[in-house]
């Protein structure tokens, strides 16, 4: 029995939101207390909400590639590849202003830049006394995150936007290739 491609591509993804959801909640609770900077309820439970996102994200990127490129294999090694070139674009190895001009389209069209700047923007956003101060300096660690890289609270809700459509390009992508590629029955 062949299922209708709208369906499919949505069931693809939808019925492992739950397990990613619950793997962003452990994994959380693990690293993100840990990490300590800016500890309130809301901070964490958008730091899960932001890594079940980037799970759901990655989880439909890699069905788009399996469904798109040739090969399985192929597919797999380039899924393998992707959060290689997405981590070195997303500006937390090199800052945004360092990127090569001829380079710098990889930073603006890579989803982790957005989910890095998010994910950041969470963890270091503090004003006032009990803000975590850097080694050797009066600048807290949000002052610094804010000169270094641009951070800014204001940039919450577009990046979360962006976020949001490529998500929404990567179901259309698989819907149109569950729709137009020959595939088995799902």
């Amino acid at each position: 029995c062949m299922y209708h491609a709208s369906v499919s591509a949505l069931s693809l993804v939808l019925c492992n939101v739950p397990g990613l959801g619950v793997c962003a909640l452990v994994y959380q609770l693990i690293s993100y207390f840990m990490i300590g900077y800016h500890v309130t309820a809301a901070a964490f439970f958008h730091s899960v909400a932001l890594f079940a996102w980037w799970l759901v994200l990655c989880h439909t990127t890699a069905w788009v590639l399996g469904m798109w490129l040739p090969s399985p294999s192929l597919a797999r090694n380039v899924a393998n590849f992707l959060p290689a070139i997405q981590a070195s674009f997303c500006g937390f190895f090199v800052p945004r202003s360092d990127i090569p001009s001829y380079w710098i389209w990889l930073h603006y069209v890579n989803p982790m830049t957005y989910a890095f700047f998010l994910g950041s923007i969470n963890l270091l956003e503090c004003e006032g006394p009990g803000c975590t101060v850097m080694t050797d300096t009066t600048v807290t660690t949000w002052q610094f995150a804010q000169q270094y890289y641009g951070f800014s609270s204001a940039q919450r809700l577009p990046y979360w936007l962006i976020l949001l459509g490529y998500e929404m390009l990567c179901l259309v992508l698989l819907w149109v290739g569950l729709r137009f590629i020959q595939h088995g029955t799902i």
